[in-house]
């Protein structure tokens, strides 16, 4: 697992909490 990798999942991860949160 590269660093790139993992920033892309993190911020694909705040991404969907973010939309979660807004349609909650």
């Amino acid at each position: 697992m590269t660093d790139i990798h993992e920033g892309q999942a993190h911020t694909a991860l705040g991404d969907v909490a973010a939309r979660t949160l807004a349609n909650a």
